[in-house]
């Protein structure tokens, strides 16, 4: 099982193809893939844009998210600490257009009963995914 990262936004975001300047980043609109889905899976993308409450998802290292848990080991690595910037400067840009909700789960876990948070924007740099272990975070910044 993998951590997953959702942004929620309220205006469109660019995507954010893997590269060399960011290794261990990428964000995919999640939307974008919807019309390919089973029923099922419509199903689940239907719950996960209301729990987001936002017209737009793009979820970050779609797959496996799991680089930015520091499981009290790597919170120092290299490529873990510029997927962190990375994703810090992906949501302060989202701001510029409006607030932000964030889900941070176990993939499977998406429609779980969760933690909800309030985060201001100058405090993006100290999520802690290491607290999603028990429960889905359900963050929003302003």
């Amino acid at each position: 099982m993998c951590l997953a990262i959702y942004v929620g936004t309220e205006h469109p975001q660019p995507t954010v193809p893997p590269s060399d300047d960011y290794p261990g980043f990428e964000v995919r609109e999640v939307h974008a893939r919807a019309a390919f889905f089973r029923r099922r899976a419509q199903q689940w993308y239907e719950a996960l844009l209301k729990r987001m409450a936002r017209p737009h998802v793009y979820q970050v290292n779609a797959g496996c998210a799991c680089l930015f848990l520091s499981d009290g080991e790597n919170a120092d690595d290299p490529e873990r600490m510029t997927a962190m910037a990375a994703l810090r400067r992906y949501v302060e840009l989202a701001l510029e257009s409006g607030s932000v909700s964030l889900l941070i789960c176990w993939a499977g876990d998406e429609r779980k009963p969760g933690e909800f948070q309030h985060l201001r924007r100058t405090e993006i740099g100290h999520l802690d995914f290491d607290s999603a272990w028990d429960r889905p975070l359900l963050i929003s910044v302003e």
